[in-house]
This record gives structure tokens, sequence and C-alpha cells, in this order.
């Protein structure tokens, strides 16, 4: 059943953990615990209601269903995913999205429930009968409080990777995080002006070390213009605003800012399932913003008691 191999996506933070001195998989969580983490078949067995489908809500659906639990798994858009869809966009990530391929598989072949269009509230949770519920609504773009944030040339990197969005001739990217970097290489291929504002003193803090100096070469060869210690101040309708060691400077002609400022925790229907009768079970993003690797890591963390 070659369907259910599980292939490399390339992120490489397996050689991250070795600097560190362990040895870690992305997409197979086992990888240096195969003594200590054991699935077994659940004592009692329940029904369990998973909301969200992105690779963390997948990986829940799948550990539950194989200790023999009946499982529905909802996801409030039309395609199973979350964030990966968008991360599979950049240049080189396209392996990234054979995560879900595989995931969605096996989900499927030990019986998965998979709802998708629809969006789980506090009554499609109470009407749903379910004995346990497992958050997993992911994390969404932090939006930072500067003026003018709210013009319509603004929009965020997933927006844009999703293409929900388009970027026009000259674009800032206000963020030099791993998406900034990613989506800046992604729109700058097309042969668009890019500037990465930066408040920290180094980009791409957040990047796996191989890939990270083959990204940051690349944006230099694609004329990617990077300024660390800027802090944004404020966008008007074709110009962004920052502050850098002490002085204020303008980028002129903008029609297009990108936010990659970071991201934040979707957990509301977590807070809000407090009040049910039942064991509510926060996993991923929703619970601590992180990379696929320790959201996956998280699954079995939480859950191999259920």
């Amino acid at each position: 059943d070659t369907e259910s191999i599980r292939r490399c996506i390339g992120c490489v933070r397996c050689i991250d953990a070795v600097f560190s001195g362990a040895l870690r998989c992305t997409v197979n969580p086992f990888v240096g615990k195969e003594s200590e983490m054991k699935v077994t078949p659940a004592k009692d067995k329940k029904k369990i209601l998973v909301i969200g489908g992105g690779p963390v809500g997948l990986e829940s659906a799948i550990l539950c269903a194989r200790r023999g639990h009946k499982v529905t798994l909802v996801e409030k858009n039309h395609k199973l995913g979350g964030q990966v869809n968008s991360a599979a966009v950049p240049p080189h990530k396209y392996e990234v999205g054979s995560l879900i391929t595989t995931q969605t598989y096996e989900a499927e072949k030990l019986g998965v429930e998979i709802i998708t269009g629809v969006c789980a509230d506090t009554d499609f949770v109470k009407n749903s009968g379910a004995d346990e519920v497992i958050v997993a609504t992911g994390a969404r773009h932090i939006i930072p409080d500067i003026p003018g944030v709210d013009n319509p040339m603004v929009t965020t990197a997933v927006e844009l990777l999703e293409g929900k969005s388009h970027a026009g001739k000259n674009v800032v990217i206000i963020g030099g995080n791993m998406i900034g970097c990613e989506t800046a290489e992604f729109i700058a291929e097309y042969g668009k002006k890019v500037t990465i504002l930066e408040m920290l003193s180094e980009i791409g803090q957040n990047m796996a070390i191989v890939p990270k100096p083959y990204t940051l070469s690349k944006l230099n060869k694609l004329g990617v213009e990077i300024l660390t210690e800027a802090k944004v101040t404020a966008i008007e309708d074709d110009k962004v605003i920052y502050e850098r060691d002490g002085n204020k400077y303008t980028v002129e002609g903008v029609d297009t800012v990108v936010l990659a400022a970071g991201m934040e925790s979707v957990n509301e229907l977590a807070e809000e399932l407090k009040s049910l009768d039942k064991p509510v079970h926060v996993v991923g993003d929703a619970s601590n913003v992180s990379i696929i690797m320790e959201g996956l890591a998280s699954v079995y963390d939480k859950l191999l008691g259920i």
C-alpha cells in the first residue's frame, strides 16, 4: 500500500534536530521515540469529534481511529490542509503538500468521517453526540496595530499565496520570518520589486538551518531589499513609513503591502466549549503556534491517552 507511505517533504527540520542532539522527523512523530510511544487499542471506544482539517487535525483523527474510536473530522473550508495549502506555494515547497494527501488517504482508510465546508460551533458540537472533542483550529495572521493597516492594498501572506489577493509591481512585506521570506521569493520571481521590513535584527529567525542561507542568497539575487531593525509606523495610499536607527524613512510608490508579522492561535471555539460537560483537547497551533513538526508531536503528547 504505497499510498500510505509518508514521503519526505524536504523541510530538513531533522537536520536542526540533529544539531540539537535529537533524532526527529516532521512527517513521522515516532522517529526517535519508537520504544516509548506506542499506539494501542483503547479500552473504551468513544465517539470523537475533531474540529480542523489541517495536518494536526488529520493526525488527531488518524491516531484516534487507529485506537478504535469512531471519528468525525469537520473542516470549515471545502479543502483539507489548513495553512499547508499556502505553505506549499512558494518555490521549492510543493513537497509539503504531499503530507496532506497521505494523511487524507490514511484517515479515509481508517474510516474517519470527513465533513468539509462546515464551520463547527458550540451547537454543532452539542448535536454531534461526541464523547470528546479535539480542537485543531490552527492559527491566523497577527494584524499589527499600524495606522492604515485597513488600507485596501494591504493583504496577508496566506491570502496572497492562496490566490485570494494579488501583488502589484512594488510590494512591501512587513515581517521577515520564514513566511515573509518565502513570500518575498515567490513574488520576486514574477519580476516584482519587493522590500522586506523586519523590526528584529535578523530575518528568517524561524527558518531551518539548511535552507535559510540558500533562501537569503536567492532573495539577494532577485534584488529583494531587506531592511532589519525597521519598525513600520504607518501605511498610506502609496507609501509605507518606518523608523530605523531613530530616523524616519518612506518606501514610495507602493501598491501592495503584505502582512507577515507572525501568527496567533485561533482558539475562540476552544474557550466556548469549556462550558460543555465533555473533555475538550486543544492541539497544534490552536494551543501553541509552532512548526508542523511540533504540531504533529503535540498530537501524540496530548491524545495518546484518549
